[in-house]
């Protein structure tokens, strides 16, 4: 059986692993709820040939030498466990928080949990947890839409994600790149007058007992929001980047802010049809200047998001160790996902539920994202509960939604010129 070297991307997850160990931090947890009449046998099946399809759902690891490896482990035909909660919501939902927070870091096991279950209501679900080690969010929503399309019997037009593990053969070549000198200078140069800039000063207990919250928004302001970004040639991610730097520097009043990003990571189709674990943090450092534009600052945010995208390869934690003064480098972060399922998801009667897992690395993350292929724009908020509560989420999200406002009413105001009151936004 062949061993492979783990990727860049999944040592940093096995050190936040070793960290928090035997804890749910590295979980990814949801349910889907089907509203078709299927029984027991067709979603058993249908689940079963994901596994068989997407080799990267089989990985599994070892550790020799005491350097972990990875490698595929054959498919074999699984009988997933069936619970029925029918009218038992209350075991239903102390059963969901025991499974969800369980760990899945034992090595030469599977990477997954898989339940499925009679939901309260009487509709059926599959309950999966996945571990960070081998996918990623944009994996999840392919592993989702394509076990739907198997369920309905619809074909899936989709590569084979065989490459994974052949990408991680060729990154070991990085270190000793000209590449890699590049990327190192550009970090270097980057971090060499990073100043505090944290959101949480004092909050921090060093815990990462965390909650989500998620809100929707309505089809009228993700309306306005996809406009605007159109208009100026920007993306969703480029303009909440842009807010968030905003507030933090209000709030700190640092002249360089840090907001971590979530780079998704993947060239070509290959990769983007791929369900190995791509995506990595990486922080997006940004010196304010308050006499600029929003205008102008909405375009550099757009060239530091290009910045990223071609220095991205270059280790988060060696950006970690060169950084002078680590705080407010990685309190805060922001992903979107583009990633959808099919368009007759909703219709076809499928939902689907993201649950927490009790964790969360930072304080605060903000996944902006449509799987559903619906009209309006999600908004998961995770944050740790030792820095904020559902009450401070609620008051960060009406302030960023106000913050936006103000930038598509005249975003040719200066930075300066803008009111925005921060006294009872990030406080616990």
């Amino acid at each position: 059986m062949k061993k492979y070297k783990m990727s860049t991307v999944q040592d940093e997850f096995i050190r936040i692993e070793e960290r928090h160990e035997n804890t749910s931090i590295n979980n990814i947890a949801g349910i889907i709820h089907i509203k078709k009449q299927l029984n027991y046998q067709q979603i058993n099946d249908a689940f079963n040939k994901v596994i068989e399809q997407h080799d990267t759902l089989r990985i599994r690891f070892t550790k020799e030498d005491s350097e972990y490896r990875q490698y595929v482990a054959d498919y074999e035909k699984q009988h997933f466990e069936f619970l029925n909660f029918h009218d038992d919501q209350v075991n239903y939902d102390k059963w969901l928080k025991n499974n969800t927070n369980r760990n899945l870091f034992i090595s030469d096991e599977n990477l997954y949990h898989v339940k499925v279950v009679k939901c309260p209501d009487g509709h059926m679900g599959i309950f999966i947890i996945l571990h960070h080690l081998i996918i990623d969010i944009w994996g999840i929503t392919i592993i989702i839409d394509n076990f739907v399309k198997k369920l309905i019997g619809k074909k899936n037009e989709m590569i084979s994600n065989s490459t994974y593990l052949e990408i991680i053969t060729n990154e070991q070549d990085y270190k000793s790149s000209k590449r890699f000198i590049k990327d190192q200078a550009f970090w270097l140069k980057k971090t060499k007058y990073f100043e505090n800039n944290t959101l949480f000063e004092g909050n921090r207990l060093n815990s990462v007992v965390g909650e989500r919250l998620r809100i929707d928004l309505s089809d009228k302001v993700s309306t306005k929001i996809n406009h605007f970004c159109t208009k100026n040639a920007i993306s969703v991610s480029n303009l909440f980047t842009a807010i968030m730097h905003i507030i933090k520097h209000k709030k700190t009043r640092a002249k360089t802010t840090s907001i971590g990003m979530v780079i998704h990571n993947r060239n070509g189709q290959n990769e983007k049809q791929s369900t190995g674990l791509f995506a990595k943090y990486l922080p997006m450092i940004v010196e304010i200047n308050n006499d600029l534009s929003i205008t102008d600052f909405l375009y550099i945010i757009k060239l530091e998001s290009l910045n990223l995208l071609k220095y991205r390869h270059y280790p988060f934690r060696y950006i970690v160790e060169n950084c002078k003064n680590r705080k407010g480098l990685d309190d805060c972060f922001i992903s979107f996902q583009n990633a959808k399922y099919d368009a007759e998801f909703i219709k076809d009667g499928f939902t689907d539920e993201w649950l927490n897992n009790g964790t969360n690395v930072a304080p605060l993350g903000l996944n902006i994202c449509n799987r559903s292929n619906k009209n309006n724009l999600e908004f998961d908020y995770a944050y740790q509960t030792d820095v904020l509560d559902a009450a401070g989420i609620y008051r960060l999200h009406e302030t960023i939604l106000n913050v936006f406002n103000k930038i598509s009413e005249n975003p040719e105001q200066k930075i300066s010129e803008m009111n925005i009151s921060l006294d009872e936004v990030l406080i616990h």
